[in-house]
């Protein structure tokens, strides 16, 4: 192959590239609002499991999740995956809320619907090679909450990351359904995790009377933690 076939052979290759993220934005952008509700499967004999080629942890799903060896399947419906992604390699992580392949990790709990078709999105700063799940989200009290990981680098809600997180040290304490009384189907869900440093409400660090983070060492999993004078954490609920 001489070298102006070769420059050709390049150029060709890029634009097919470009194109194709190009066309996966725009059905992200188009997806957005178009979120698909919590659902409950009881695939394998196991309430509440989560499928994926066979494999079945035991946790509330958004969907059901197969494969062959062209596509992923979304309760039956073809996903658009990001360009990329390796199918023979690709795996639910623990739990469910999260998707890794060799290349990259996915956020399997907020994938999008537009009419027929189904997509999902990869965590672009993301390593696959020490990503871990740190709390599986899925649905609580009835409502969605989002899923916590980590790689080496970086700690993230869902797929957003949380820059000033220490991944090392990071740790989720508890969960808890606000103001719910008889209808355990529309609780608004918080959520407290600390690190070396800080104590964090809902991925949001926790300040006391000073402005300083609360001493994370006054807070251990399912414990009150005291915040201010006036404002202790129990669980997740400030009171």
């Amino acid at each position: 192959m001489n070298r102006t076939a070769i420059v050709i052979s390049f150029i060709v290759l890029s634009v097919i590239f470009i194109f194709s993220e190009i066309e996966y934005s725009r059905l992200v952008r188009s997806y957005v609002g178009n979120r698909i509700p919590p659902s409950i499967s009881t695939r394998c004999g196991v309430e509440s499991a989560r499928v994926a080629t066979s494999v079945c942890p035991q946790h509330n799903i958004f969907g059901s999740l197969n494969k062959d060896n062209e596509h992923l399947y979304y309760d039956g419906v073809v996903l658009v995956t990001p360009p990329g992604l390796d199918i023979e390699s690709f795996t639910l992580l623990p739990g469910g809320s999260y998707g890794a392949d060799v290349n990259a990790v996915y956020d399997m709990s907020d994938v999008y619907r537009y009419g027929s078709s189904v997509v999902v999105e990869k965590i672009r700063s993301a390593d696959p090679q020490t990503f871990r799940v740190l709390y599986d989200g899925g649905v609580r009290y009835g409502v969605r909450t989002p899923a916590y990981g980590a790689d080496a680098q970086y700690v993230y809600i869902g797929r957003q990351m949380l820059p000033h997180a220490d991944p090392e040290t990071f740790e989720f304490l508890t969960e808890f359904g606000i103001g719910c009384g008889n209808d355990q189907n529309n609780c608004p869900i918080r959520v407290t995790t600390k690190d070396k440093n800080c104590i964090f409400l809902d991925g949001e660090k926790v300040l006391n009377d000073e402005g300083q983070c609360v001493d994370p060492r006054t807070c251990i999993h399912n414990s009150l933690c005291a915040v201010n004078a006036n404002t202790v954490i129990t669980g997740t609920v400030s009171i």
